[in-house]
């Protein structure tokens, strides 16, 4: 894949405004994608917050696979670190992180009760990589549209501090990605859940990318969804011109079709990335802790 710099003028901006923020927040909430938690997380983030309390929000876990997501949630325990797995949309979910943020600021009302001061609102920092439902989620906490959303990333230009009656003020912050990404793998794995814009990719890459590694790793959702059969002996070893081969067929069973009857490849990357997206193959994840891989493959 072609070198990416993703971190346009408004993201270094950001960042700046965040840091001087950050004196004014109690709790950091990191919205990642449950479906890439690795990927999703930003790099410096124990660098910039420091000594503020973070907790790792796993969005969409409705689209991850539940398998993973239960790993991962697993290895945050083992590490003492709060991560929550929520569909940011479900009102249970929504009343279970509610719950557990009026819990968690008990002990600011304690001292601000003892010190005779008026109790504030819990000040929460929402940070995250574009398109991860920060917005979506500050929305829903404070009871209110106060924060645009978008299915495109880069909806969110500047930090706002939102009031949500007597409970909660959040700051509403840009989605922020590193300014260069470490591994091939980070970057398709963020390209595929629409993390970076898809006009600026190589998207026939991306897309193949991902048929290829869902087709080893959830053969039979492809199955289901293309209606093509996958023959794999071992897993790990669907070669490319094998993939090459079921990725056409995958085009030409969802009628994408070009002049001749050959298969029409630019309307299926869109297709199948959207597809991928909306969850429609299945609920998938992309990254599992990696003492579970060869369990989920």
């Amino acid at each position: 894949m072609k070198e990416i710099n993703w971190f346009p003028g408004h993201m270094a901006k950001s960042r700046r405004e965040l840091l001087s923020n950050l004196t004014r927040a109690e709790l950091i909430l990191e919205v990642c994608d449950a479906r890439v938690p690795n990927s999703s997380r930003h790099p410096d983030l124990d660098k910039m917050f420091k000594r503020k309390p973070v907790w790792t929000i796993l969005g969409k876990a409705d689209l991850a696979d539940p398998f993973c997501t239960e790993r991962w949630l697993e290895q945050a325990v083992a590490d003492n670190a709060i991560w929550l797995a929520l569909n940011i949309l479900s009102d249970d979910d929504l009343l279970e992180l509610r719950q557990k943020l009026l819990d968690y600021n008990q002990q600011y009302i304690s001292i601000a009760r003892r010190k005779g001061k008026i109790v504030s609102p819990l000040r929460i920092v929402i940070v995250g990589i574009p398109n991860s439902g920060k917005s979506t989620l500050i929305n829903r906490l404070i009871g209110r549209k106060s924060a645009r959303t978008s299915n495109k990333p880069g909806v969110t230009r500047n930090l706002t501090w939102i009031r949500g009656g007597t409970d909660f003020e959040v700051l509403d912050t840009p989605g922020i990605l590193p300014p260069r990404f470490d591994t091939i793998e980070m970057k398709r794995n963020l390209a595929a859940v629409g993390a970076i814009p898809d006009e600026i990719l190589p998207i026939e890459e991306v897309s193949f990318a991902l048929f290829r590694q869902l087709a080893v790793n959830y053969p039979d959702l492809i199955k289901a969804r293309f209606g093509i059969n996958i023959r794999i002996e071992n897993a790990c070893s669907l070669c490319e011109i094998n993939a090459w081969e079921l990725f056409q067929q995958a085009a030409l069973k969802r009628n994408c079709l070009a002049s001749g009857g050959e298969p029409d490849l630019p309307r299926f990357n869109n297709l199948f990335l959207q597809e991928f997206r909306s969850g429609k193959i299945g609920r998938v994840s992309l990254e599992c802790p990696q003492a579970e891989i060869k369990k989920v493959l």
